[in-house]
């Protein structure tokens, strides 16, 4: 009796890992976004999400490539954005990271959902568009 629940269990875990594993593989098989692409996404728009630490997080892009940024509803920062010749989102701080440039591919999960993916360190996270500066950053540029 008990060899035949491990037949039974295998195939069926089995399986299920195999519908994981593809469904997994679906999303990060996703192209990055192109340059234009990013542009209409990014420039004049506000992109919110959570930071590497959980806390939310807003950024205002201007289409002059300054952005405005606040997270925990009481820290911001200012800095600029460009998209390099890799199609590359690149981002620098004036305080944030230690003014470190920052560059990552972007991917669409969803309608206004995209994943942020970090070229030269861990880091990975998911955000949501919004047209214009719903939260009144652009004045902080």
């Amino acid at each position: 009796m008990n060899s035949f629940r491990k037949l039974r269990w295998v195939p069926c875990r089995t399986w299920i890992c195999a519908t994981l594993l593809s469904a997994s593989t679906v999303v990060f098989a996703q192209q990055p976004l192109s340059e234009s692409e990013m542009r209409s996404v990014i420039s004049g728009n506000t992109l919110s999400g959570k930071t590497e630490r959980g806390a939310d997080f807003h950024v205002y892009h201007s289409p002059d490539g300054k952005m405005s940024g606040q997270a925990r509803l009481a820290y911001y920062d200012v800095g600029t954005w460009r998209i390099d010749s890799n199609d590359r989102y690149c981002r620098q701080w004036t305080n944030w990271r230690e003014a470190a440039t920052d560059c990552f591919e972007i991917y669409q999960i969803g309608e206004n959902r995209l994943r942020m993916k970090a070229i030269n360190y861990h880091y990975e996270s998911t955000f949501q568009t919004h047209e214009g500066d719903p939260e009144n950053l652009k004045g902080r540029i």
